[in-house]
């Protein structure tokens, strides 16, 4: 077996769009799998040629893939956004084989921050694999509700309309470019105490969490709507902010629910998340999902908001010694 780079899909990618065709089904239903079995085959192309993407696949002596890892690198962290094993092939040690020589190149190049959150569509036990290389495991949910049942929003603690309400008053907004800044700075104050923040690269300063909004707002996560980044603002100050893009046909998902320490308990994650799924009903989707890590309180919310958990989607943290945020 030969572990190497790839920039262009395997001779046998129709396998690995089958199989994973399939999870999706299992996952999001038939029309997310038959969503992805249209666009796969350009999506892989373009995704694979991408210059800031890192991929590797380990092949057979009849240059078959047996699985492959995807990466965006983007210093100084990379981000695993993909790991797949065939079917037949599982057992076999190959995602130890693809993450070692992920981790490594990542490593030799420099970089400080690796996080591996993927949904495995195979039968993989992740948590040997990465804990081997020296990654923290951080245990996540992926959760699923209708968007009849988030959608309706709740009374706030004051009257909140970006048409009418006072300067001091809070007011829901969407987000447009010149309210990212303000987002960031929201993000990196209500992630500085949190375990989270060793997960998000991208909320450890405010240039990276521009970024990371601004990347939101241009599609880089799923397609996106402008409704789909709202945030509440007392004066000019953002004090919670939500994020979302469409991860399936009929399937909005929350990147991002964020509220500064001082405005927490008063209700304004729960009026985001409300407001972010009614923003998906009217583009015409029918779900929302998100991710969560299993201890945090806010899944608590969620489960209240009429959230279910789906399935663990449990991420892997590695940070170089003395980097830690």
């Amino acid at each position: 077996m030969e572990v190497r780079r790839i920039s262009s899909p395997p001779p046998n990618a129709a396998a690995f769009i089958a199989e994973i065709a399939a999870g999706i089904e299992a996952l999001y239903g038939p029309l997310a799998a038959e969503h992805y079995r249209r666009t796969a085959p350009e999506g892989l192309c373009a995704t694979l040629a991408h210059p800031t993407v890192y991929a590797v696949a380990a092949f057979n002596e009849w240059g078959e893939a047996l699985g492959y890892l995807v990466a965006v690198q983007r210093a100084p962290a990379a981000h695993i956004t993909f790991l797949h094993v065939l079917s037949g092939w599982d057992g076999q040690s190959i995602e130890n084989r693809l993450v070692e020589r992920a981790a490594g190149d990542f490593q030799r190049a420099g970089l400080d921050h690796i996080v591996c959150e993927c949904v495995p569509f195979c039968r993989l036990d992740l948590s040997c694999t990465f804990s081997a290389f020296g990654f923290e495991r951080i245990e996540r949910v992926l959760m699923m509700a209708s968007v009849q049942d988030t959608g309706s929003a709740p009374k706030a603690r004051a009257p909140i309309s970006s048409a009418v309400a006072g300067p001091s008053t809070p007011r829901v907004l969407t987000l447009d470019a010149g309210l990212r800044r303000a987002a960031a700075e929201c993000l990196v104050e209500a992630y500085r105490d949190s375990r989270g923040r060793r997960l998000h690269m991208e909320v450890t300063d405010v240039d990276r969490a521009q970024v990371f909004v601004s990347r939101v707002a241009a599609g880089g996560f799923g397609h996106v709507h402008a409704e789909y980044g709202k945030a509440v603002f007392e004066g000019d100050q953002c004090v919670a902010v939500a994020l979302g893009c469409e991860t399936a046909p009929d399937v909005g998902f929350v990147l991002q629910v964020a509220v500064r320490p001082k405005w927490r308990r008063q209700g304004f994650g729960t009026l985001l998340l409300h407001e972010l799924a009614a923003s998906f009903r009217q583009t015409g989707l029918t779900r929302v999902a998100l991710g969560v890590t299993r201890d945090n309180p806010a899944r608590l919310l969620y489960e209240r908001l009429g959230f279910t958990a789906l399935r663990p989607v449990d991420a892997y943290v590695w940070w170089r010694p003395g980097r830690e945020p």
